[in-house]
């Protein structure tokens, strides 16, 4: 049985949502879901909403230590993507960095993937080849994590997605709330079901929900799988090799769905949660809109497949008028930026801190590669401001 921990009603162990309070439940052979929808949810985001920050909050930078290397890591089921077509040239714009006698291949990814995608590009394969050690946004295989520690992060991930002390009505506009209260149906929902929904959970749960159906019209997998994570990961633990994440998954789940302010002083974030609630849903329109919005934003995805790196950058620029949105601007400033400067340090603290010579595949995001721009950086930007040269070797090939 599970205890709904909204209203202590006693559930089916298989009930996905409590009959009492309609709070979701989460059981415990369910329980990877939430913290794998995170790394979903923040790439949508990544691939939906503009871009931005220059790189000014250098002061971030000093909040990492070097993880921890995990040599358990091979219990998690294996085969959620594996090469079994004739492959693609998807080269993720890899970077070769050396440091200290060590090694690290930065390969961006995208968290969504078709079977024909693999094997990735002869010099993405070799790396792989070559690495000892393989680290993700953050450890996929929870081997870190204890059944104390994990119950908590489930907690965490369930009770931040709820207002606790208002509603919806209280912290969006009165336009904003009756769009809410008009629209909300055409997602097979009802009002009582995110009446104290956090908006930032909200909206980023309804765009996963119709892009996971967009994907599929493209042959694109999208949900619970992890795409091209998924097939890294993959290759790890057949290949018995160690797996670390780069960032906390406390600081994923706050960052991704239950920020608190204290988070977004951290981070450098130039406003305020109330801020950021009252602008997140301010777009909000019917399914079948947001459906043909995201639909159209699925170039990006191509753009991938086909190695076109430069317009994926264009794609990702912004202006300063969309900044004047606290939930772009909590996008940008919060969910990228400050989390390319975050992967930067753990990687010089990788290269800069290991004892014995050795190999790192890190695979992130494409987007915290790449991007640039007047108000954008990426992992390479900061590394170099670390005095730590990458170098592209996908334009090599």
């Amino acid at each position: 049985m599970i205890i709904c921990p909204n209203c202590n009603t006693q559930n089916q162990q298989d009930a996905k949502k409590c009959p009492n309070c309609k709070k979701k439940l989460i059981s415990k052979k369910s329980t990877n879901a939430p913290l794998i929808a995170i790394v979903g949810a923040t790439v949508l985001l990544i691939s939906v909403i503009a871009i931005y920050f220059l790189s000014e909050t250098a002061d971030n930078s000093e909040i990492v230590q070097a993880p921890s290397l995990n040599a358990d890591s091979t219990n998690l089921e294996q085969g959620l993507f594996t090469a079994t077509g004739a492959g693609s040239d998807i080269h993720g714009a890899i970077h070769r960095i050396e440091d200290n006698g060590n090694v690290v291949y930065l390969f961006g990814t995208m968290h969504a993937a078709a079977p024909e995608w693999f094997p990735l590009a002869d010099i993405v394969e070799e790396a792989m080849r070559r690495a000892d050690v393989f680290a993700f946004e953050f450890d996929l295989t929870l081997a870190s994590v204890s059944l104390d520690e994990l119950a908590t992060l489930v907690d965490l991930f369930q009770t931040g997605q709820y207002l606790q002390e208002q509603t919806l009505a209280d912290v969006v506009s009165a336009n904003v709330h009756a769009a809410i209260v008009r629209y909300i149906e055409t997602y097979g929902l009802t009002y009582e079901e995110i009446y104290r929904k956090n908006p930032i959970a909200l909206a980023t749960e309804l765009q996963v929900a119709v892009m996971a159906d967009v994907f599929a019209e493209f042959g694109i997998y999208y949900d619970e799988q992890i795409g091209v994570d998924g097939y890294i990961l993959d290759f790890a633990m057949q290949n018995a090799r160690p797996i670390i994440g780069l960032e906390p998954i406390e600081q994923q789940i706050r960052i991704g769905s239950a920020p608190n302010q204290e988070i977004l002083d951290r981070a450098g974030f130039t406003g305020t949660l109330d801020e950021i609630f009252y602008d997140a849903l301010v777009d909000f329109v019917p399914r079948d809109e947001l459906f043909t919005t995201l639909y159209d934003s699925t170039a990006t995805h191509y753009q991938y497949k086909n190695n076109d790196i430069e317009g994926i950058i264009a794609a990702m620029d912004v202006n300063s008028d969309e900044l004047e949105n606290a939930f772009t601007r909590y996008t940008v400033e919060v969910l990228l930026n400050f989390r390319s400067t975050y992967y930067a340090n753990a990687i010089a603290n990788l290269l800069r801190t290991t004892d014995e010579p050795t190999t790192f595949f890190v695979a992130v995001g494409l987007s915290h590669v790449i991007r640039q721009g007047e108000y954008l950086t990426n992992i390479v930007e900061q590394l170099e401001l670390l005095g730590i040269t990458a170098e592209p070797i996908w334009n090599s090939q």
